[in-house]
């Protein structure tokens, strides 16, 4: 049996255009589009996402994660690997079945760091991400993706 996470975490799959929205702590911003591929993995148990994006700035990006849940600790696991290096796993709960709420901590550019990551289901065919990043306990960028199934 499939636990209710997992089956929330499920609507993911399918092909989505994505836009970016980005605002750094010296105030410019970026724009970028692209897609992403989410596929079922290891019966159903996890989720593989691909996205890849133009930004205007900062060129390519591409990021390739890992969804699942961790039915002994009751949270969601994003093992992301990003082509700007970084690679970390976040973890979170579902705040409701709309809003599912991540955290990662740890070192980025040998800095400590954070990323706070909500990712909210407006409906089946859209999802908006906001992520708020910190680098020293300093304000770092923010980033807004609104996901639309293709």
């Amino acid at each position: 049996m499939k636990a209710r996470e997992i089956e929330l975490l499920g609507r993911l799959v399918g092909d989505w255009t994505v836009e970016l929205a980005a605002k750094m702590p010296d105030g410019t911003s970026l724009q970028g589009k692209g897609t992403v591929r989410a596929t079922e993995l290891s019966l159903d148990r996890g989720i593989r996402t691909e996205m890849k994006l133009d930004a205007q700035g900062m060129g390519a990006y591409h990021e390739d994660d890992l969804w699942g849940f961790d039915q002994w600790e009751k949270k969601i696991h994003l093992y992301s690997i990003t082509s700007t290096g970084a690679v970390h796993d976040h973890s979170g709960t579902w705040k409701h079945d709309e809003t599912l709420e991540l955290h990662w901590e740890g070192l980025y550019e040998g800095k400590p760091a954070t990323e706070d990551v909500a990712l909210k289901w407006v409906s089946d065919s859209e999802i908006r991400v906001h992520e708020v990043d910190t680098s020293e306990g300093q304000p770092g960028p923010v980033f807004d993706y609104i996901l639309k199934k293709q």
